[in-house]
């Protein structure tokens, strides 16, 4: 096996492996126990490539409806659907490391705050 082969395997096995782990859970506590929480994270949105969801200036990359047929031919088109899908991306990690019902609400709120919204915005969810 060549040097560069190598370096592929390896590099498709890291990222492979982002792929599969799981976001840290959240007890639902307040103090240290969410500042960990958070700091993890974020470091798990960082490796999955969705760190910037979690800011506010993802709203400008955002369209104004979440269901807009967009028009992929043109580059706005585009960015508006992969910021969709990264951002329902960002949600489903919400849902996936919250533990307590009491969570699964504020994120259940969140999905129906905004009609042209329904799977949420997940900077608004982090703030």
């Amino acid at each position: 096996m060549t040097k560069e082969k190598a370096k592929e395997v390896v590099k498709e096995v890291e990222l492979s492996n982002v792929g599969n782990a799981k976001p840290p859970q959240w007890d639902g506590k307040k103090g240290d126990s969410y500042l960990m929480w958070k700091i993890k994270f974020l470091a798990h949105a960082t490796m999955l490539g969705l760190e910037e969801c979690f800011t506010s200036e993802f709203e400008d990359e955002l369209p104004e409806k979440e269901k807009d047929a967009f028009n992929l031919d043109t580059s706005e088109g585009r960015a508006h659907a992969a910021a969709v899908k990264k951002n329902k991306k960002a949600m489903m990690q919400f849902a996936l490391s919250f533990q307590k019902v009491a969570q699964l609400n504020k994120l259940n709120r969140a999905t129906r705050v905004n009609k042209d919204w329904p799977s949420g915005k997940a900077h608004e969810v982090m703030t």
